[in-house]
């Protein structure tokens, strides 16, 4: 190993470790406009927040003030028997990306802060459409793989999502109540 050579790798690990220019402020305003102008759509991936809760939220369907999401996660890569993962190909995020479709659930339009990335339809539509049904997956688009560890990373991954994903519909609940 020389000296020369840990200075080109360290630039090649920098390189790597780069988000994907689309989800940088200018990648995102050039896709998506002002994000206070952002049309809602199915098929989108936002990023939503409610008090201490991010997530990012596969689009499935809309209505007037709520929207059918489902949790998507990219970080660590986990999956199980339960979700399907889309292959970074279709993705902004320029890795697989999982969606917990099974965990589905109605959020308020007001959580949405922010567009950061577009699906094809076919992924939304054929998730609203399996129940039971099978069918062939869209292009690009997997079954998760079954875990073999009750407490592996998957695991806790999906129970992290299970707990922002009620905490986010409590608060949003409570506060639509008051």
């Amino acid at each position: 190993m020389s000296d020369e050579g840990v200075p080109a790798r360290l630039f090649d690990l920098a390189r790597r470790a780069q988000a994907p220019e689309a989800l940088s402020d200018h990648g995102l305003r050039v896709r998506f406009g002002d994000p206070a102008d952002a049309v809602i759509q199915v098929g989108q991936v936002w990023r939503a927040h409610w008090e201490d809760v991010s997530a990012l939220l596969l689009l499935l369907a809309t209505e007037v003030r709520d929207v059918l999401a489902a949790p998507v996660s990219i970080d660590p890569p986990a999956e199980d028997e339960r979700c399907f993962v889309i292959d970074a190909s279709l993705t902004a995020f320029a890795i697989d990306a999982t969606v917990w479709a099974d965990m589905a659930g109605s959020v308020p339009v007001r959580v949405l802060e922010r567009a950061v990335d577009q699906w094809n339809e076919a992924i939304p539509d054929w998730i609203l459409q399996r129940s039971g049904s099978g069918g062939e997956l869209p292009q690009g688009v997997r079954p998760g793989r079954p875990t073999s560890d009750e407490f592996g990373p998957s695991a806790l991954v999906r129970a992290e999502i299970a707990d922002d994903r009620g905490r986010i519909w409590h608060h949003c609940c409570a506060a639509s109540l008051t």
